[in-house]
C-alpha cells in the first residue's frame, strides 16, 4: 500500500466538507499513465485547516518505483454550478524506511544512557508545580501580582545549557476554583 498526501491552498472554512448545511462533496479517481488501468482507492481524507487542504489518499496494489499515477479530484457544493477539477500527477519512490528507534538501554550521542531505571534524561524534565495559599501571595518565588482572580503564575530559572526551567505556581485560593469545587460533590483530589 502506498500513501501520498496532496496540499493545496484554499479560500474554503475549515467545516467546508463536514457542515450539517451545503457540505461540499469530493470524488477521486486514480490512473496509472502508462496501462490506463484504474486504481483501487483504499482511503481517503482531505482535511481543510486555515486554508490548506490536506489530501491523503492510500492506494492498494503492486505500485512499483518509478510509476506514475494520475489523479483527477473533482469537488463540489450547490454552490457550484461547476465543480473543482484538480489534476495531478504523482511519480512513485522508493519505500524510505524509517529511522530506527534506541533500544532500551543504549546511549545516545553524547554517551549518556537510556531506558529504564535512568534518572539521567537529558531530553525532557518536568516543571516543578505547587499550591500556592493566599498568604503565600506575596511571596517573591509566586509572583508579586497574585490576587483573588489569579489562577496560575509562571517563572523561569536558568537552567544547564543555557536553557530555562519553568515553574507553576497555582492558587490554591483562586475565587472561581473555591466556587466550582463548593458546587461539586467531589472532593478537591478529583477535579
Amino acid at each position: 500500500m502506498q500513501q501520498s498526501r496532496i496540499l493545496f491552498d484554499t479560500d474554503a472554512e475549515n467545516d467546508y466538507f463536514f457542515r450539517k448545511q451545503n457540505e461540499a462533496s469530493s470524488e477521486l479517481v486514480c490512473v496509472f499513465k502508462d496501462t490506463e488501468e484504474r486504481k483501487e482507492i483504499v482511503d481517503q481524507d482531505i482535511d481543510i485547516t486555515d486554508g490548506v487542504a490536506t489530501l491523503t489518499i492510500k492506494l492498494l496494489g503492486d505500485i512499483r518505483a518509478g510509476e506514475i499515477v494520475s489523479i483527477c479530484l473533482e469537488v463540489s457544493d450547490v454552490n457550484r454550478i461547476e465543480p473543482f477539477i484538480n489534476n495531478a500527477e504523482l511519480v512513485v519512490i522508493p519505500r524510505q524506511e524509517q529511522p530506527s528507534k534506541p533500544k532500551s538501554g543504549s546511549t545516545t550521542k553524547d554517551g549518556n544512557a537510556r531506558g529504564k531505571g535512568n534518572k539521567n534524561l537529558s531530553n525532557i524534565d518536568l516543571p516543578s508545580a505547587r499550591w500556592v495559599k493566599e498568604d503565600e501571595w506575596k511571596d517573591q518565588s509566586a509572583n508579586e501580582n497574585f490576587d483573588k482572580n489569579s489562577a496560575v503564575a509562571i517563572t523561569a530559572r536558568p537552567y544547564k545549557q543555557g536553557r530555562q526551567l519553568y515553574d507553576f505556581f497555582l492558587n490554591e485560593d483562586n475565587i472561581f476554583l473555591k466556587n466550582e469545587l463548593r458546587k461539586s460533590n467531589n472532593t478537591a483530589d478529583v477535579i
